[in-house]
């Protein structure tokens, strides 16, 4: 990980991010910001100190997490793709934010919001990545910089 465990940005596999974003007490009452990265990605290194000091930043406030997320490691990778499919990402470190709420049971009224590829992909899943794929459905928005043309 590029983060110390225990220390101002939490650092997550897969499972646990599903997991806490799940329990009511976690992921149902709280925003998580989450940084989707490859310890191999020099950008992602640069990161670092910019999603640690905002991790600091934001220790005080009660319903904020901010959670890392190591796409380079081949137990997050159903997690990581899943959410690159929700947010359209495409390269690291990718910066999401999954709102607080409850896993919603799947509803057609759900699923025809999501985008058309996470509908095509979700049909072709099993039950169990299904509840996965739900339990990061919410999660969408996408930190996108907006730069400029010729800057």
């Amino acid at each position: 990980s590029l983060y110390p465990a225990g220390g101002p940005v939490g650092v997550e596999t897969g499972d646990t991010l599903v997991r806490k974003l799940d329990m009511d007490s976690e992921g149902g009452s709280n925003w998580y910001f989450v940084e989707m990265y490859d310890h191999m990605c020099p950008h992602c290194w640069y990161a670092v100190p910019i999603v640690t000091n905002v991790a600091k930043a934001f220790a005080g406030v009660d319903a904020w997490r901010i959670a890392s997320l190591n796409c380079h490691v081949r137990t997050n990778e159903e997690v990581c793709f899943f959410l690159e499919v929700f947010s359209d990402a495409m390269d690291y470190p990718t910066f999401v934010l999954c709102p607080p709420g409850s896993q919603e049971p799947e509803t057609d009224l759900s699923i025809s919001t999501l985008p058309v590829k996470a509908q095509t992909l979700m049909s072709r899943l099993s039950p169990e990545s299904k509840a996965t794929f739900m339990s990061l459905a919410r999660c969408r928005i996408r930190y996108i910089e907006d730069i400029p043309k010729g800057e």
